[in-house]
C-alpha cells in the first residue's frame, strides 16, 4: 500500500524537473512513510511513496525489468504474485527483487495489456516502456486502490490523491459544478468526474493508455450480469466455502504485522473466523466503542473475539469532531459527506499502533445482498406490477392525509415513506435511492443563477452498461458494485486508512467471490426478508447465532446529536461565513430554515446539513491551498 504519481510531457524536449516529482511526493507521505523513488526519463518521470508490507529489504519502488527499459510504481497488493512469478520464471524472467511489484513488469513484457487479466489483487499502477515510449496505467476491478490523473494539450498528470495537483503551479484547477451538484445528491462524487474540470477518476477495471496513437482509456474487466438460475444450494455453499477461505488465505501474505477490524457485525466476523482458521489462536483483533450506547457494538465484538481467542483491542472514541473533520478533508481532496468516515479514521489510528495491515468485512453487503434496501427493491418489483391508481390508493393517499403538525420522529417517518416511495422507481431510473437533497430541494437551495448553469435538471446519475433485464434486487446490487462501492464505501476506507499508514485489505472483494456471487440468483441473497441468505447459511455452525441474525447496525455516528448541540455553533461559523461557499453560491434562508427545523426537533435535515458543511470545509481547505 503506497502513492504513486508522475508526469509526462507531451513536447519530447521537456525534461520533467526531479523538484516537482519530490514536491509531489511530499502530499502522499502519510500513504509512504517508509521510503520514496523516483524514475525520471527525459520527458516522463514516475514517483513513490512506500509503505513496507512484503520484501522490506529489495522491494522498494520503482521497479524494473532485466534491461530496465519499463519501471514501474504499484499501489496495493498483487496477492498471486508467488505463482505469477513461478511461471514468469519459467518462461526466462529474471527477478532481483522479492516483492509482489515486479512480476507486473514481467508480466506485461509477456503478455502486454492483457496482463491485468492475470493479477488477482487491489492495485493502481503506473508502467512505462521506455522502448516504445509507452505510458501504460491501470486500477483494479472493483476499485479498492484509486488513480487521479489531468490530461491536457501540455501534460498528463497522476497521483494517488487530489491533494498533489494543488502542489503544481502550472495546474490551474477550476470548480466542477455538475460534480458538486452530484455531490449533493449522492454524499459523493461519482467515477471519473472529481471536484476540478481539470482532474479526473479513472473508474475501475480501467486502463490508460498514452502512446504513439494517443490517449485513451479502456475497460478490462465487468461484473457478469448473466445470472444461472438453476443451482444447486449445497454445490454453491461448497464453492462459497473454497473461495473464501482462498481469499483469506492469500490476503495474509506479509512480512509485517496484520490483524482484523472487528466490528461484531457478521461480514467483519466471518473474515475473523476464517483468519483464526487460518492463523490459530492471537490474531490480533480491533473494535472501537461509543460513549454512547445506542452506536455501541463492543459486546458483539467481544463475544466473537472470545469465541475465537483473538488477542483483542478496544478503545472507547470521545469525538473531538470538529479537529477530526478539519483533519479528514485534505486525505478526500473533493467534498465527501459519508459521517462513517470518522469512525473508520478512528479504529485505523488505532489499529496503526499494533499492525501495518488489517483486515476488513468491506464489500459483503455489496457482494451478498446485505442491504435493507434490497428486501425494498423486492417489494418494489411487486408494487410497481400494480395499477397507477392502485399504487396511489395504498401510499400516496393516506401519507398525504397525516398531519403536518406530527412530532419530530412522526414527521421522520414521513420523510421515510416518500424517500421509499421515490426509491420504487429509482432503481430502474438510475439513481440512488436516498439522497440528502432531491431535485425539487436543490432547487430551493441553489440561488437561480447557479441553478440555471449548473443544476442537473433531473439527468440520471449513472448509466448500466447492459441492457439485460434483471430482476430489481440483481439491479440494485449491480448499482452498488459498480457505484456506491467504489465511490463511497472503498474511497472512506482507503483515505481514512491511509491517513494513519495502514494498509486494509477486503477479501470479500476478490473478484473471483465477486463472480461467483453475481452469477447467482436474487433468491440465494434475498430469501424472503432475509438478507445475505447464502453466506449467513455458510457461517451457521461456525458463528455464534446472535452475531448471524442480529440487525444490521452499520458504522453510525449521533450526527443528529452533534448538530444539535456541540457543533451546532461551529456549523452556523462555517456555512454562515463571509465568502464560504453557501454565501457565494446558496440561498442562506434556506440554509437557515434547514439548521432551525433540526436544531427545534421539526426534521432530521442531519445528513444535508452536514454535506453542506464539508462542502464549505473543502471549499476553504482549497482556498488557504491557493493562498486566496
Amino acid at each position: 500500500m503506497c502513492g504513486i504519481f508522475g508526469i509526462h510531457y507531451f513536447n519530447r524536449e521537456r525534461n520533467v524537473d526531479k523538484n516537482i516529482l519530490i514536491k509531489m511526493g511530499n502530499t502522499l507521505v502519510h500513504r509512504g512513510p517508509d521510503g520514496e523513488g523516483y524514475h525520471i526519463s527525459g520527458n516522463t518521470g514516475l514517483g513513490h511513496r512506500r509503505l513496507s508490507i512484503i520484501d522490506l529489504q529489495t522491494g522498494n519502488q520503482p521497479i524494473f525489468n532485466e534491461k530496465r527499459d519499463i519501471a514501474v510504481v504499484l499501489n496495493g497488493e498483487i496477492y498471486n504474485f508467488r505463482d505469477l512469478r513461478s511461471e514468469l520464471e519459467k518462461n526466462g524472467h529474471k527477478f532481483s527483487t522479492n516483492s509482489d511489484t515486479e512480476v507486473i513488469v514481467h508480466l506485461y513484457e509477456e503478455k502486454g495489456r492483457d496482463c491485468l487479466s492475470y493479477l488477482r489483487g487491489m492495485f493502481s499502477f503506473a508502467l512505462f516502456d521506455e522502448k516504445s515510449g509507452t505510458l501504460f496505467l491501470a486500477r483494479d476491478r472493483l476499485g479498492k486502490k484509486p488513480l487521479y490523473y489531468s490530461v491536457n494539450n501540455e501534460s498528463f498528470i497522476f497521483s494517488s490523491e487530489i491533494s498533489t495537483f494543488l502542489c503544481i503551479p502550472s495546474l490551474r484547477l477550476t470548480y466542477n459544478y455538475e460534480a458538486i451538484d452530484s455531490y449533493l445528491s449522492l454524499q459523493f462524487i461519482p467515477d471519473p468526474l472529481s471536484a476540478f474540470n481539470e482532474i479526473k477518476k479513472l473508474p475501475p477495471a480501467h486502463y490508460i493508455l498514452l502512446d504513439s496513437n494517443g490517449f485513451r482509456v479502456e475497460r478490462y474487466w465487468e461484473i457478469p450480469h448473466k445470472t444461472h438460475q438453476n443451482r444447486d444450494e449445497r454445490e454453491v455453499l461448497e464453492e462459497l466455502d473454497l473461495i473464501l477461505r482462498e481469499a483469506v488465505r492469500i490476503r495474509l501474505i506479509s512480512d509485517v504485522p496484520l490483524g482484523v477490524f472487528l466490528s461484531g457485525g457478521l461480514d467483519s466476523s466471518v473474515i475473523c473466523y476464517l483468519m483464526a482458521m487460518e492463523k490459530g489462536p492471537g490474531v490480533k483483533s480491533f473494535s472501537i466503542g461509543f460513549e454512547d450506547e445506542t452506536y455501541n457494538e463492543l459486546a458483539y465484538a467481544r463475544l466473537v473475539s472470545q469465541m475465537l481467542k483473538t488477542d483483542h483491542h478496544e478503545f472507547i472514541v470521545k469525538y473531538e469532531i470538529e479537529d477530526i473533520l478539519q483533519k479528514i478533508i485534505p486525505h478526500f481532496g473533493e467534498p465527501f459527506a459519508d459521517s462513517s468516515a470518522i469512525p473508520t479514521y478512528y479504529v485505523s489510528a488505532m489499529a496503526s499502533g499494533y499492525v501495518k495491515v488489517a483486515l476488513s468485512g468491506d464489500g459483503g453487503d455489496e457482494v451478498f445482498g446485505g442491504y435493507r434496501r434490497y428486501v425494498a427493491g423486492k417489494m418494489a418489483g411487486y408494487f410497481n406490477i400494480l395499477p397507477p391508481r392502485i399504487r396511489k390508493y395504498l401510499i400516496e393517499n393516506p401519507l398525504s392525509l397525516i398531519s403536518e403538525g406530527t412530532e419530530y420522529y412522526g414527521r421522520s417517518n414521513i420523510k421515510k415513506a416518500k424517500l421509499f416511495m421515490r426509491f420504487l422507481s429509482s432503481i430502474k431510473n438510475g439513481l440512488y435511492w436516498y439522497c440528502p437533497f432531491s431535485e425539487d430541494e436543490k432547487r430551493s437551495l441553489f440561488r437561480d443563477d447557479f441553478y440555471m448553469n449548473h443544476g442537473k435538471k433531473g439527468k440520471r446519475y449513472f448509466q448500466f452498461d447492459s441492457d439485460e433485464v434483471m430482476d430489481d434486487v440483481s439491479r440494485a446490487i449491480l448499482y452498488d458494485l459498480k457505484f456506491y462501492l467504489p465511490c463511497d464505501i472503498l474511497t472512506k476506507v482507503d483515505r481514512m486508512s491511509m491517513a494513519c499508514s495502514i494498509e486494509t485489505r477486503a477479501p470479500f472483494l476478490d473478484h473471483k467471490l465477486v463472480e461467483l456471487m453475481a452469477g447467482l440468483p436474487s433468491h440465494l441473497k434475498i430469501k424472503g426478508i432475509t438478507t445475505k441468505y447464502i453466506l449467513k447459511k455458510w457461517a451457521k455452525g461456525k458463528l455464534p447465532i446472535e452475531i448471524i441474525h442480529r440487525s444490521k447496525q452499520g458504522f453510525a455516528v449521533p450526527l443528529a446529536r452533534w448538530i444539535k448541540n456541540e457543533l451546532k455553533d461551529f456549523v452556523y461559523s462555517v456555512l454562515f461565513a463571509k465568502n464560504s461557499f453557501c454565501d457565494r453560491f446558496f440561498n442562506l434562508k434556506y440554509v437557515e430554515k434547514l439548521l432551525e427545523n433540526h436544531i427545534r426537533g421539526y426534521e432530521d435535515n442531519s445528513h444535508r446539513i452536514y454535506s453542506l458543511l464539508i462542502l464549505n470545509l473543502w471549499d476553504s481547505w482549497v482556498r488557504e491551498c491557493r493562498g486566496e
